[in-house]
């Protein structure tokens, strides 16, 4: 009996059950049905995708493509509220792009706190250096926020409490 690539087995305990085989596709007509059925899908679930991706809003983020388009624009003519107020995220001392991390650690959580302070300091640097980079295009501001979060990624093991 030849090998065939379109097997697909299901394995259950010591048993491998042999799902598809070979002679599906002994028809002509039926692989070419089976291809164009596949390709028509995979068009129609790749034009979907990117019509999500282009609709899609993610819910935890905190400011929209327009929120940071309108912030550039403030800070750029160096007006208005916006501007006054990013004066203010600039003097953070989580702001800087040669914020010294306090962390990372093995673990963090709240009830009981475990380095809780460490934790919201490095993310509150990482959130407020990557918003100066993406008002700003300040490099120096997205590699420090890039540094932050793969720090912590590397060695962050356990998120305790509640």
């Amino acid at each position: 009996m030849k090998q065939s690539i379109f097997f697909v087995y299901v394995k259950q305990g010591r048993h491998t059950v042999q799902m598809l085989k070979r002679r599906f596709f002994k028809s002509d007509l039926r692989v070419n049905y089976f291809f164009t059925i596949s390709v028509v899908t995979i068009f129609l679930v790749t034009s979907l995708m990117g019509y999500a991706a282009d609709g899609f809003i993610h819910p935890g983020l905190l400011h929209s493509k327009k929120d940071i388009a309108r912030m550039k624009e403030a800070v750029a003519k160096k007006q208005g509220p916006i501007y006054e107020g990013f004066k203010v995220l600039e003097q953070s001392p989580n702001a800087k792009a040669d914020y010294k991390m306090r962390g990372p650690v093995e673990e963090w959580g709240r009830a009981p706190n475990i380095n809780t302070g460490i934790a919201q300091s490095d993310a509150k640097a990482a959130y407020q250096n990557s918003l100066i980079w993406a008002i700003t295009g300040k490099q120096a501001h997205a590699d420090k926020a890039i540094e932050i979060v793969n720090a912590w990624a590397r060695t962050l093991k356990k998120v305790s409490g509640i």
